[in-house]
């Protein structure tokens, strides 16, 4: 494998992981903001951020050698080669769905289950467990925004834990 082989995969892992990100941080944030009738220029304002987020994930992906061009990320090694035996791009790939896919899983799950047992429960005065989420949940007051979203992160990691090996093979062939 060479270095700009490497540096082209590290720089679309870099792009997913970002994408991911935005996918199931950001972008559920920026629908809580604008569902609780937020003004036309902040709306207008995040419209411009997911524009300039999704064409950076566009130009990391397809224009990685421009990058490492740029950057001069594969000058000044002694050799033009490393070994990594029989590594291939695609099992980087797969392994680093699978690692986001537990993170984006594992991050979420705790506040999905804090929402399921919000809704399963009866209207009653605030406890200890109700105080120390109170700031999760205040800008969604009265709505299951929050736990539709989290439901969606929980399952957008089962998905990609469930199904690493053939995205990994989608992105393989842009490599």
């Amino acid at each position: 494998m060479t270095y700009r082989d490497f540096f082209r995969i590290i720089i679309r892992l870099f792009a997913l992981y970002s994408l991911l990100i935005t996918l199931f941080s950001f972008l559920p944030e920026v629908i809580g903001d604008i569902y609780d009738e937020a003004p036309a220029s902040a709306t207008l304002w995040v419209l411009l951020s997911l524009i300039f987020l999704f064409l950076l994930f566009y130009l990391l992906v397809r224009k990685s050698d421009t990058v490492i061009d740029l950057l001069g990320l594969d000058k000044g090694f002694d050799t033009k080669e490393f070994r990594t035996g029989t590594l291939k791009s695609r099992d980087i790939f797969s392994v680093a769905l699978l690692v986001a896919g537990f993170l984006l899983f594992l991050g979420a799950l705790p506040e999905f289950l804090y929402q399921t047992y919000l809704a399963i429960q009866p209207e009653k005065q605030p406890g200890t467990l109700e105080k120390l989420f109170s700031s999760a949940t205040s800008k969604s007051s009265g709505t299951n925004l929050s736990y539709i979203l989290t439901g969606f992160d929980v399952l957008g990691g089962l998905i990609l834990i469930a199904f690493h090996r053939k995205f990994a093979e989608f992105l393989s062939r842009f490599s």
